[in-house]
């Protein structure tokens, strides 16, 4: 499916003030979620995704953003 709206989901930690920024800025609250943990983030995004969906994770090796393409990829198997 496509999404009219984009959405924001933050994670670490250290990402908090990127949600909070976005929602100062414009973007709907209801559109941005931050997540203390990765695996927070990838439980919410297996629940919110389906079939057909796109997602772009953006983010560094060292913020770990991979492991969730690596979740998300192996859930589709």
């Amino acid at each position: 499916s496509t999404a009219a709206m984009p959405s924001i989901r933050g994670a670490p930690r250290r990402a908090r003030w990127i949600a909070e920024e976005a929602v100062r800025a414009g973007l709907p609250s209801g559109h941005v979620t931050h997540f203390d943990t990765i695996a927070l983030a990838i439980d919410a995004l297996r629940r919110r995704i389906g079939s057909g969906d796109v997602v772009l994770v953006k983010g560094s090796r060292g913020m770990r953003m991979d492991r969730i393409v690596d979740e998300l990829v192996e859930g589709t198997s």
